[in-house]
């Protein structure tokens, strides 16, 4: 994009004051402003864009002016520079959650627990209002809630229940969709008897 460098210091309150986009005027002015001499500036009737550009080695911005068109291209240049760029962190993102739910999966899938369940944890009451109001807390862990009813030695759970505690309050299973591994130690120790078993 070429800038066209505006005499700064006689600058009419129209530049300020003014709109955004304005034509160069019958004397070769913008917004009733000079163009700083030596540059090949386009001809009368040419809608121009007012900008504060700092150059390289400048401390300050200094006022300029740049076509309409110029301005428009470089505006979906950079539009579609952003747009690639979010596609670019969307793939990356949903490559990196397929290879974490993968992980997950198969890590749950050891745990060779007989009877269907999901990973649920239990919402904190005093948590609410953090994480969006979910009830989940950075140091929640991730449960067995079984689906069936599960006996294993003096232990029995219904349908509902987590492996590790019966009658369960609060248990969030709203994103069953997305699967996390099974963290809860005391979960994961009665699991590990389903293993001695087989």
């Amino acid at each position: 994009m070429h800038y066209y460098v505006i005499e700064e210091g006689i600058l009419s309150p129209s530049w300020f004051n003014g709109p955004a986009v304005a034509e160069i005027d019958a004397r070769g002015r913008f917004l009733n402003a000079d163009f700083q001499p030596g540059q090949n500036v386009p001809p009368p009737g040419t809608k121009m864009v007012k900008v504060w550009t700092k150059f390289p080695g400048e401390k300050h911005s200094v006022p300029c002016a740049v076509t309409l068109d110029d301005f428009e291209e470089n505006e979906r240049v950079e539009r579609a520079a952003a747009e690639a760029a979010r596609a670019a962190e969307l793939e990356r993102e949903a490559i990196k959650e397929k290879v974490r739910s993968q992980l997950a999966k198969d890590f749950n899938a050891a745990l060779q627990i007989p009877v269907r369940w999901d990973p649920a944890f239990k919402a904190s009451v005093n948590a609410c209002g953090q994480s969006y109001g979910s009830g989940a807390r950075s140091n929640a862990v991730d449960h067995v809630l079984l689906r069936e009813d599960l006996t294993i030695g003096r232990i029995k759970r219904k349908a509902g229940d987590l492996l590790c505690e019966a009658s369960p309050d609060w248990v969030n299973d709203y994103d069953i969709k997305k699967v996390y591994p099974v963290t809860c130690r005391a979960c994961l120790k009665i699991a590990a008897r389903f293993k001695v078993a087989a």
